[in-house]
């Protein structure tokens, strides 16, 4: 095929990708900007929410009392608080969301899809409003998206010398000024958009992502839990419990407690080792819940490189790695998708129109 005719093929594949799709782009994007802020919109949502960080005897007296609560029979996973959320987060099979005072236990909200609009976007964000279904959608719009910026890339790739010129923003006339603002923005936040697009595209097919990782790494099997632990009569001694976790992973920040489950006993702790860049780390700890013995310990720290890219995709894609540069980055890109949109729809309508008016001013071919 003639490099003219491929490009015209192209230009066309990616004119109508990005106006096609191009909406769904905007919305993903500027929820996930907002979504990076999450516990930020929170604290201004709340502000009567304490802002104290408690001592380890507070957050076991807390954690008993919510481990006696109303909601705890649904809770399957807490989060322990942070100076970013102050609060304990706990998380339900219903994918509800509770919230309890750091320091006393006692209940403060509780969030669902339906009474939260950022529990709302999130489900948004990451499933379309539609389960599985939308989440396998939104991965093959990811791919999608992922073409859209290799096209876009190659359309606008200029001669060395013509770099700069390329990248300027014109105001007139009009096609030129939509043609410059879509092409030198799109140039200029190429790279951020296709780490977010291709972090997103892994997560949702995560298992083959990391099973590829892991092959390429040359890793060995995946980490073997322990078999299921028999529940007995007794209560937990959670201060017992987070101390030996502290104890076992001394430089690690205890993040997230998985409760028992009806058929298995485990308490299992994920920490986040410092090394780590996953928020609420990857390290685990499996503890006896009655006698407060650490069984088993995972440093995520000390896997192979696959494992600890595959763990990295996730913290990369929302914005909690690279400190306030890197979240600014990521707040800044969730709105391209919708300049880009804007500005790719604005160049085609004014050339429809410029050809619409060129058309009728054409003389009128008569008959021979």
């Amino acid at each position: 095929m003639k490099p003219a005719r491929w490009r015209a093929r192209l230009r066309w594949l990616h004119r109508w990708l990005g106006l096609g799709l191009g909406l769904l782009f905007a919305l993903i994007g500027l929820s996930g900007s907002l979504l990076a802020l999450q516990p930020e919109i929170l604290r201004l949502q709340h502000p009567d929410w304490p802002a104290v960080v408690a001592s380890n005897e507070a957050l076991a007296a807390a954690l008993d009392r919510i481990a006696h609560s109303a909601a705890a029979d649904e809770i399957t996973a807490i989060d322990l608080p942070t100076e970013r959320l102050p609060v304990w987060q706990a998380y339900t099979a219903q994918d509800r969301r509770h919230y309890f005072d750091a320091q006393s236990g006692e209940w403060l909200l509780t969030r669902d899809v339906r009474n939260d609009w950022l529990l709302w976007l999130r489900d948004l964000h990451t499933h379309l409003l539609a389960g599985e279904i939308g989440e396998q959608a939104l991965g093959i719009a990811g791919l999608c998206l992922l073409l859209l910026l290799a096209s876009g890339l190659y359309l606008w790739w200029p001669r060395w010398h013509l770099l700069r010129s390329s990248l300027r923003w014109h105001l007139k006339p009009t096609v030129v000024r939509w043609l410059s603002w879509h092409r030198s923005s799109g140039a200029m936040v190429f790279a951020g958009l296709l780490t977010l697009g291709l972090t997103g595209v892994a997560m949702i097919y995560g298992s083959p992502v990391r099973a590829s990782l892991r092959w390429m790494a040359g890793e060995g099997a995946e980490l073997v839990v322990p078999a299921p632990l028999p529940h007995r009569d007794a209560e937990f001694p959670w201060q017992a419990i987070l101390r030996a976790a502290q104890a076992a992973m001394p430089e690690a920040e205890l993040r997230r407690i998985a409760l028992p489950r009806a058929d298995n006993a485990w308490v299992v702790i994920r920490a986040r080792q410092p090394e780590e860049w996953h928020p609420n780390g990857r390290s685990m700890l499996w503890i006896d819940p009655y006698t407060a013995r650490v069984a088993k310990t995972h440093d995520a720290t000390m896997q192979g490189w696959g494992s600890r890219l595959d763990e990295a995709i996730y913290p990369i894609h929302g914005g909690f790695v690279g400190g306030a540069i890197w979240l600014g980055s990521v707040l800044a890109l969730g709105i391209a998708p919708a300049f880009l949109l804007v500005t790719g729809a604005m160049l085609w309508w004014t050339k429809r129109q410029h050809r619409q008016i060129r058309n009728a001013n054409l003389p009128e071919q008569r008959p021979r």
